[in-house]
């Protein structure tokens, strides 16, 4: 049977580091932007994220877009 899917919502998560645990390891906080326009491109996504990078006090560790889609039959 084909499927087809289709983004249903998105969100942006901005991973910083937030200090040293005790073994010396970095501690990564995640910061979640739900409401993500699902159209929106990784390319305008990532560029936000790029945006948010610069007003915060800590450093980047990584993005990432998470997507929910709907699947449903062809």
């Amino acid at each position: 049977m084909a499927v087809r899917s289709s983004r249903a919502a998105s969100e942006l998560v901005f991973n910083v580091e937030d200090g040293v645990n005790s073994q010396g390891m970095p501690v990564i906080r995640a910061r979640r932007y739900a409401n993500v326009k699902p159209s929106a491109s990784d390319e305008a996504v990532y560029a936000v994220a790029m945006s948010l990078a610069g007003l915060q006090a800590r450093t980047l560790a990584g993005v990432q877009r998470r997507d929910v889609a709907d699947i449903e039959p062809e």
